[in-house]
């Protein structure tokens, strides 16, 4: 990044290896912003949204609609007046929720060769966890 300069949209492609037509797309869709100085036409991007574009990137490879990418940053915007500390651990936990994901996905070869009685059981045990958790973060969030 340039030291807190503002880029211009074909410095920010060039950076962030992104067509100026995808960033031109996210800011019309709100996902990222532009600043327009008075005095051109031109807009300008900060680091902002650059770190936007790293985070829609990941979140892309974790397969997140853009709807879904822009319901997460009207989130974040929510609660920027908030502890960074706090955003950094419910970003982590929104991770290791997407790695549990993964591990179950994982384990369905294995589900597969139990009869029903034994597959039963563990869904049931599975499901009282799940709701538990679920729970705690109504409780939580609300």
């Amino acid at each position: 990044m340039n030291d807190g300069k503002l880029m211009r949209i074909g410095e920010l492609s060039k950076e962030m290896h992104i067509t100026t037509r995808t960033i031109d797309y996210y800011t019309n869709l709100g996902i990222i912003d532009a600043q327009r100085p008075s005095s051109n036409a031109y807009r300008y991007y900060d680091e902002e949204a650059v770190i936007r574009l790293k985070l829609i990137q990941s979140y892309k490879q974790e397969n997140l609609s853009l709807n879904e990418i822009k319901q997460r940053f009207e989130l974040m915007d929510n609660v920027k007046n908030y502890d960074e500390d706090i955003i950094t651990e419910i970003n982590d936990f929104q991770h290791e929720l997407k790695d549990l994901e993964e591990a179950i996905l994982k384990l369905k070869p294995k589900l597969d060769q139990l009869d029903k009685d034994q597959l039963h059981s563990l869904g049931r045990l599975i499901n009282i966890q799940g709701i538990s958790l679920a729970q705690t973060i109504t409780l939580l969030f609300g």
